[in-house]
């Protein structure tokens, strides 16, 4: 699995100082991502734990939960609402 995060820029290997050359990303090709959460309860928060394992350092995360919430903390917690019954 290729993970394709952030920017960088590409070092003057000539050292001619001329212009360098962006790169617009780079790969991380060992990581796990993996997580935890506690138990979903009605009108309680779900909290989720990044349990990732990268060779390099992991420096962000984007959480997206499919319902339009979404998160950029390493370890959320979110509030899931459960729907009403009607008998």
């Amino acid at each position: 699995m290729a993970l394709i995060i952030g920017s960088v820029q590409s070092v003057d290997q000539s050292n001619t100082g001329g212009p360098w050359a962006p790169l617009t990303t780079f790969t991380v090709t060992q990581i796990n991502a993996e997580f935890s959460f506690n138990t979903v309860c009605n009108k309680e928060t779900t909290q989720f734990n990044d349990l990732s394992v990268a060779t390099n350092s992991v420096v962000s995360w984007s959480w997206d939960f499919g319902d339009g919430t979404v998160s950029t903390l390493q370890n959320p917690g979110i509030y899931i609402p459960m729907p009403e019954l009607t008998l």
